[in-house]
């Protein structure tokens, strides 16, 4: 398996749509017992070189062996890699379903739609009829607003795409054979403060598939040529409008790490009670409590400070700038996950 380029994977399949081999997309439609991956699980076969996984092992050889010599004939299937697949003690009674897909160069222009509206949070729909495995039906369903010969209602796209996420509606449907997939947003990762430990936080998160926004009140410290990861380096005097300027939305995870303690109080005031699915704060746990008791006075909700992350970061006996960042992606990854996992995983004594 190889390191993927940079970028989402739509935008590299884009690019090797431009290529002189078009690449194969291997994505997992279905699945039964005990296996590595869920459904959606995504890879790209470019060559003969694997980028992402398939979870490894048994199932990941055992799809890439119809996989490669298809993907040179320019063919599509259906892999079931596992039980009732030969040797059924290996695969531990689980087995996967990969659909196998030969990607053509007039596909490349869909494929950089779609990478651009997920960083621009737009909500979408994949559907793949896979009634021919060999030739299989991909259409990407837009908003109504957009432009494209499968737009849908901003109303319809959003109910089913909910239906989706609420596992209403099956990803895969044995006698309809048609795959279903939300286009879901990037998570934006708003770093309030460009210190050291910014920096490399922004580093790490980005390549773990966060977009990176940087906002800090001093202008020589919100430049672009110190985070080259990131989106956007905005610098803001006193923070004044800090929602409204970053745009905070459901997709946003806040770090607040501005190493000042009135700066990082004028950002948590604003954004503890804005639409941001994560707000974490870099300081001690006395810095917690006094700032916590300041913005009860001001009226701001126990309910809400409870779900402030701080001091931000998993207890990991972080020091230096890059640990730190170590431990706060990682509170990251824990959140963006569903959150289950960071609340095992907090020290907080």
């Amino acid at each position: 398996m190889a390191m993927p380029d940079a970028g989402l994977l739509e935008e590299r399949i884009a690019r090797l749509l431009g290529g002189r081999e078009p690449p194969m997309l291997l994505t997992v439609v279905g699945t039964e017992g005990v296996v590595p991956r869920t459904v959606g699980t995504r890879a790209i076969l470019a060559g003969d070189v694997l980028q992402e996984s398939l979870g490894g092992g048994l199932f990941e050889a055992a799809v890439l062996e119809q996989a490669r010599p298809a993907r040179k004939e320019g063919r599509s299937l259906v892999v079931r890699a596992g039980r009732d697949c030969g040797s059924d003690a290996a695969f531990k009674g689980g087995s996967l379903l990969v659909l196998c897909e030969s990607l053509r160069p007039e596909q490349a222009e869909v494929f950089a739609l779609a990478g651009r509206m997920r960083h621009e949070g737009i909500q979408g729909l994949w559907t793949v009829d896979m009634t021919d495995a060999s030739r299989p039906g991909r259409k990407l369903h837009v908003p109504a607003s957009m432009p494209g010969t499968d737009a849908l209602p901003a109303d319809a796209l959003a109910d089913l795409v909910g239906e989706l996420r609420d596992g209403d509606v099956p990803a895969y449907d044995e006698g309809v054979r048609c795959y279903v997939e939300p286009l879901e947003p990037v998570p934006v990762l708003l770093l309030c403060g460009a210190g050291h430990v910014a920096r490399e936080v922004a580093d790490l998160a980005s390549g773990v598939g966060f977009d990176v926004d940087v906002v800090d009140e001093r202008q020589e410290f919100a430049d672009p040529a110190r985070f080259p990861g990131a989106r956007r380096c905005i610098a803001l005097p006193g923070f004044e409008g800090l929602v409204e300027a970053m745009g905070i939305g459901r997709r946003h995870f806040v770090a607040i790490m501005t190493g000042d303690a009135d700066s990082d109080g004028k950002c948590l005031a604003q954004t503890v009670a804005s639409r941001a699915r994560y707000v974490g704060m870099l300081g001690s746990r006395g810095k917690r409590e006094s700032m916590f008791a300041r913005l009860r006075e001001g009226g701001v909700p126990d309910a809400e400070l409870a779900a402030v992350c701080c001091p931000i970061g998993l207890g990991i006996g972080a020091v230096t700038p890059r640990e730190i960042a170590v431990a706060i992606v990682a509170e990251l990854l824990a959140a963006r996950s569903g959150g289950g996992k960071l609340q095992r995983l907090r020290v907080e004594d």
